[in-house]
């Protein structure tokens, strides 16, 4: 069995002032925050918004909302996002909920350009370790030459003279 991709979202600068924000791994409710205000931070950016979906493993309802609230506002801006055609798995979810006539599907030639992320198969996860102690000792010691008795207010030393 397959572990799951994790979610990837990259962007990048293409030709004639285009805008390409590469998507790779699961696309589901979690991650849309954070796809909804790259899309809006890409409409800001240039007037045209290319979304490549060919990576995609999997996408929810919550995805493909994001996808569309993001063309209609795309439109009466007056800019323009077009969306390169996933899996089949992933184009089923827009037919599904019945808004695939709001997003410009275009297919995109793999051989041609092909997808940012490579087709990896999985990244790997950090290894969890447990954190570093600042020093050694974990009793504090008083600096030489203060005393702790000579504090008048917090954060402040009185040195001995």
């Amino acid at each position: 069995m397959d572990l799951p991709r994790p979610f990837i979202c990259t962007w990048r600068f293409g030709r004639f002032g285009s805008f390409w924000i590469d998507l790779a791994g699961e696309l589901d409710l979690s991650v849309c925050p954070g796809l909804e205000r790259t899309l809006e931070e890409a409409q800001i950016l240039s007037n045209l918004v290319v979304l490549d979906m060919r990576e995609l493993t999997f996408m929810d309802t919550a995805g493909a909302l994001i996808i569309v609230d993001a063309g209609i506002q795309a439109r009466r801006a007056g800019h323009g996002l077009i969306v390169a055609r996933g899996p089949n798995q992933v184009d089923d979810v827009f037919a599904l909920i019945g808004t695939a006539e709001h997003v410009e599907f275009f297919d995109l030639d793999r051989e041609e350009y092909p997808p940012a992320h490579g087709g990896f198969s999985h990244v790997p996860r950090p290894v969890r370790r447990p954190p570093r102690r600042a020093w050694r000792d974990t009793k504090a010691r008083p600096f030489p030459g203060v005393s702790h008795q000579d504090r008048t207010r917090p954060g402040i030393l009185r040195f001995r003279h």
